[in-house]
């Protein structure tokens, strides 16, 4: 309620003055609807994020806005962006070898101890598919290991998690 007929200025925190500050100047420079995400701030009472779409007016003097509440997305990306690094903290950090894989079995992130273990860098790493040719796993008779029997071919035919796989 606050916000109606006030100096919008006056709610724009500190730190996404910038990008509305820009927004502002992309609005009254080009002729189709402009948007933001800033976050807003009113004498403390609790902060939250905005969405803005703008336009400048008929007679180009005024900005005419719509401001959507974006706080809960806003807050659910950063908790996640958290939980994402807590997790990748974990995982770096582990002693034991760690490869994740996209769909596409394309390696998305690998840890020290698998780089240990699979002799690559981690940049050697990273995009690396099981039909890559840096591969060549061999069972433990020493027999080599055919690609479908790739542990990621596995987990991708099978959807389940493998236990006790010993490769070499």
């Amino acid at each position: 309620d606050s916000l109606i007929n006030s100096n919008f200025g006056l709610f724009i925190t500190k730190e996404t003055q910038p990008v509305f500050n820009n927004f502002l100047n992309r609005v009254f420079t080009n002729p189709i609807r402009q948007t933001c995400d800033i976050r807003l701030e009113h004498k403390g009472e609790p902060s939250f994020y905005v969405h803005l779409e703008g336009k400048k007016s008929e007679n180009g003097e005024k900005c005419l806005l719509t401001a959507i509440d974006i706080s809960e997305i806003k807050n659910t990306k950063l908790a996640l962006i958290e939980e994402e690094k807590a997790h990748r903290l974990l995982i770096h950090n582990l002693h034991a070898g760690v490869v994740v894989h996209a769909p596409d079995s394309g390696i998305i992130l690998a840890n020290h101890q698998a780089s240990v273990l699979l002799g690559l860098s981690n940049e050697q790493l990273i995009g690396k598919t099981r039909i890559d040719k840096a591969w060549s796993f061999v069972y433990s008779n020493g027999t080599p290991v055919p690609v479908t029997d790739y542990p990621v071919a596995q987990v991708i035919a099978t959807l389940k998690p493998l236990y006790n796989l010993e490769l070499g």
